[in-house]
């Protein structure tokens, strides 16, 4: 069976909105297995952003008030 090459993406508009907008893609994304690996490296365990300015994590440890430095 032969590939038809008839039809063909426009890969230039799509370079484009990928420089303006830029890309998020999970292929692209490394998250943190786990929160305690999150904590030590001070990201998010999250794909996600976080939207809260002040939040509390909690563990075995304790809880901790995290302010969002963004």
């Amino acid at each position: 069976m032969e590939q038809s090459t008839a039809q063909s993406m426009n890969w230039g508009a799509l370079r484009g909105e990928i420089n303006q907008y830029g890309m998020r893609n999970s292929n692209c994304l490394a998250i943190a297995p786990t929160a305690t690996i999150s904590n030590i490296c001070g990201v998010s365990q999250l794909i996600e952003p976080t939207y809260q300015n002040l939040y509390v994590k909690s563990n075995l440890s304790g809880e901790f008030c995290v302010s969002n430095s963004y």
